[in-house]
């Protein structure tokens, strides 16, 4: 009798190696066919799937709940595909002459090409196979997971939360993922025609032969107006049907038989796991006491005025000491939830439509916010950063940020400044000329913390590239990811600086290495950010299974090489490879903070798809954290939850919390009563 995933992870948690061998040698082949269905044509699909597997194994000890084992690996391998895609994608960059995005990928690397040779696949199979190559990158991803759907060997459940999406939500996407699938194999069979249409020929001049979505877009267009091509489409068998019963793809020899790999995963990881299980039953350790404190490297790479009203000329304010804020090893006691509701919008400025992602912290005795992507009207604007101030700290009758007109608040570097100038289409350039026209950079804010010993606040961001053509590091309208960095607000001289990374490894973006950035995409650590005792503790490297911790002394937040991470062991590491699931996951974050009534620390979250305002409760910012608990309900399509502890009322009994409400564009007020016992 087959022993079940649960089984296996229970003794693989505690020591097992048996069972750590027969979870690796089970999953292999599953792994193997999400990274090699999702990847890119010049991705080492090999290189992935080990990585992929180390990390299964060392992270085994984060695993909550067995029974969504299956899920939480193919998450894991789809945030390594997605880190090897960025990595070749800058490398492609930085090795690429101007006006050329990559060299043609290596046809030995095609892993599409390789295991069509090695299946027994059917014509129309090979062809749903070769239009993979077609897809835009996100559908690639998703069509790898809806493959194995529908080979019956992920369910739908399954799917959605690898995605870290409702199930709803993955619906509508498959549905169009298979329109544009179907449009990518009506391509296929256009461009592979025996005698292809002459109008065709002359659209594919210029083409290098390489499947590519903006090229599948232009010949999509011929094959609609082509009364020769355009019947393609109307023949394609379903491909629910080419797909159904399909087997996991065969690792090759060098997978299954890799010394490397398995001494790795078996002997480095298995220690990492006897050592977490160990330490379970150790007392709670403290953090360690800050180290002492050494010279910033704060050079000005960027600087702009902060103008907005509440941050100009705020006089520093000396630390002062605060109530003693225990660590305990054991999860704190539940408080009851009185009531929660939503009290109204926050008033904010008459130009102001929207306003995004809404964080603040308590400095000299105001509160500071900031904010994402900000919708201006009278007349239309937009700004993908702002903030603002109030004096008024009693959230009773509501928060008022009306005084505060908004302007941007995270300014750009030059380089990012000349890039901008050389891709703006003012200058006449088109897409077909320059992949990069009509490129911005924008940044999104996130967790504020107060450093009043140096009068500043320090904002996380994330760096974002838009608007540029698709297949780019800045497609889209919302953009993508580069990296995430640490601003510093001089609340003296009202100015605003992006602190530069010292003794980090360096983080490439579109127009080179930017040394504001202290952690490539998908490694950022700016999902929620607390100080205590002059130690940051930040949260990020998020995903539905939960958010890694970070922490570093308040002196050298600029200083990469003192930032550590807390592992599964119980313990500190400068590697943030190494950092383990620590609290619940929020769309767009989560606050925590610590509430003195409770004597416990708090998170509360909206969960990724999810309407429901949630709380947990830790002994410390590392944990133990209680299991999520259900605060209440919020306005259909909300996310983005957020506490703003400088309006609790009670000894925080008494909390205020806000969440966005996209239709409406507010920023919503959330009042939530806690009892003790």
């Amino acid at each position: 009798m087959e022993r079940s995933d649960a089984d296996l992870v229970e003794k693989a948690r505690g020591g097992d190696r048996a069972a750590l061998e027969a979870l690796a040698q089970r999953y292999l082949p599953l792994v193997y066919t999400v990274v090699g269905r999702a990847a890119d044509a010049d991705l080492d699909v090999d290189d992935i799937v080990q990585e992929t597997m180390v990390r299964l194994v060392a992270g085994l000890p984060s695993v909550r709940e067995a029974e969504r084992f299956r899920a939480w690996v193919v998450t894991i391998a789809l945030r390594q595909v997605t880190d090897a895609r960025g990595a070749a994608r800058a490398r492609r960059l930085l090795a690429a002459e101007p006006g050329e995005l990559a060299e043609r990928p290596d046809p030995g690397s095609d892993f599409v090409g390789l295991s069509m040779l090695r299946e027994a696949l059917t014509n129309e199979q090979r062809e749903v196979a070769a239009a993979t190559r077609w897809l835009d990158e996100g559908y690639r991803q998703l069509l790898s997971l809806w493959w194995l759907e529908v080979g019956g060997h992920l369910t739908r459940a399954e799917v959605a939360a690898a995605l870290g999406e409702p199930p709803g939500h993955v619906a509508v996407r498959v549905q169009r993922m298979k329109e544009q699938l179907d449009t990518a194999r009506a391509v296929v069979r256009a461009v592979h025609a025996r005698a292809r249409c002459a109008e065709l020929d002359a659209v594919l001049e210029g083409w290098n032969g390489e499947p590519d979505p903006l090229w599948r877009k232009r010949i999509a267009r011929h094959l609609r107006d082509c009364d020769t091509c355009g019947g393609t489409r109307g023949r394609l068998i379903p491909p629910e049907r080419l797909l159904a019963g399909l087997p996991l793809l065969v690792p090759p020899k060098s997978l299954l038989k890799s010394k490397a790999l398995l001494l790795k995963v078996l002997a480095g990881a298995a220690v990492a796991i006897v050592g977490a299980v160990a330490f379970v039953a150790l007392p709670h350790q403290s953090p360690a006491p800050p180290p002492a404190a050494s010279s910033e490297n704060n050079a000005v790479v960027a600087e702009a005025p902060a103008v907005q009203q509440g941050l100009g000329s705020v006089s520093p304010t000396p630390a002062k000491s605060a109530p003693a804020q225990p660590f305990t090893d054991k999860v704190p006691a539940l408080p009851r939830v009185v009531s929660a509701k939503d009290v109204g919008a926050v008033r904010q400025h008459s130009r102001i439509a929207g306003r995004d992602n809404g964080q603040s912290t308590k400095y000299n005795e105001r509160s500071v916010w900031v904010f994402d992507d900000t919708t201006l009207q009278n007349p239309w604007g937009f700004l993908s950063s702002t903030s603002a101030a109030t004096k008024d700290l009693d959230a009773s009758d509501g928060i008022d940020l009306s005084a505060d007109a908004p302007a941007d608040l995270i300014p750009h570097t030059q380089a990012e400044r000349d890039f901008e100038k050389q891709h703006d289409k003012s200058g006449g350039c088109t897409a077909q000329s320059d992949p990069f026209c009509g490129s911005s950079f924008a940044y999104w804010p996130g967790p504020v913390i107060a450093d009043p010993a140096r009068g500043r606040v320090l904002v996380f961001y994330g760096k974002l590239c838009r608007g540029g053509g698709e297949g780019t590091p800045c497609s889209g309208p919302l953009g993508k990811g580069l990296g995430t960095g640490v601003a510093a607000v001089d609340m003296n001289k009202g100015t605003v600086t992006r602190l530069t990374a010292a003794n980090g490894p360096a983080v490439t973006s579109v127009e080179g290495v930017d040394r504001t950035m202290f952690f490539p995409d998908g490694q950022g650590w700016s999902s929620a950010a607390l100080v205590v005792d002059n130690a940051v503790y930040a949260y990020g490297a998020c995903t539905y299974q939960g958010c890694h911790l970070a922490k570093v002394a308040l002196t050298d937040i600029a200083d990469r090489a003192r930032w550590t991470f807390w592992t599964a062991k119980g313990t500190w590491s400068p590697d943030p490879g190494a950092a383990a699931n620590t609290i619940a996951a929020g769309a767009a974050g989560e606050t925590v903070f610590y509430v003195p009534a409770l004597k416990a620390w708090m998170n509360v979250l909206l969960a990724y798809g999810s309407t429901t305002a949630q709380f947990q409760v830790g002994g410390s910012p590392s944990g133990p954290w209680s299991k999520p608990q259900t605060l209440g309900q919020t306005m259909a399509g909300a996310y983005a939850m957020f506490g703003h502890v400088e309006y609790a009322q009670r000894d925080g009994l008494v909390q205020y919390l806000t969440y966005f409400h996209p239709e409406s564009g507010a920023q919503r007020l959330y009042r939530v009563e806690f009892a003790t016992g």
